[in-house]
């Protein structure tokens, strides 16, 4: 089931929107993945778990260095 709503949104925003042919559809993907991404927060809390910038950080560069090392292995054989 769906619900129509009115939303105001800036220019700069709304010009991006204009260019789906779905923008309903990319409204609801934008949106969900905000509330996942609250989900994920709430659980990292509730285990404790602090999440800095540092951290993120760190974890962006161990997951490029493993696809570095991943295309190297893929191209050696």
């Amino acid at each position: 089931m769906s619900k129509r709503i009115t939303v105001y949104l800036p220019e700069d925003v709304a010009a991006r929107v204009e260019q789906e042919p779905n923008a309903s559809a990319f409204v609801t993907n934008a949106v969900r993945s905000v509330i996942n991404r609250e989900k994920m927060q709430r659980a990292l809390d509730q285990a404790g778990i602090q999440v800095t910038a540092d951290g993120i950080a760190a974890m962006r560069e161990r997951y490029e260095a493993g696809k570095r090392r991943l295309a190297s292995r893929r191209r050696a054989t």
